[in-house]
């Protein structure tokens, strides 16, 4: 599966699943092993016990809750989720 935005885990941490929190990473524009990146939101599920973290490379770029919301739709929309901003 090909996903629209990087999507992988924070080594080092632990979810309420037990495996790493889940991250996604918005502006990459190339596939990432791994990067240095700056969590801007949080996506919240009501009906999954794991959060998802959300990223960038380049934190002065804005991204507003509609824009990840669209990013990230095409995993969320199988969730009852929101976006929590700082």
């Amino acid at each position: 599966m090909v996903y629209p935005v990087n999507y992988g885990f924070v080594p080092g941490t632990l979810a309420p699943d037990g495996h790493p929190m889940d991250v996604y990473v918005l502006d990459g524009s190339e596939p990432l092993d791994r990067c240095e990146a700056t969590v801007i939101a949080i996506v919240r599920r009501r009906d999954d016990v794991e959060d998802k973290l959300v990223a960038v490379l380049d934190p002065g770029f804005a991204w507003d809750s509609a824009a990840i919301t669209t990013a990230v739709d095409f995993q969320e929309r199988y969730f009852d989720s929101w976006i929590e901003l700082p």
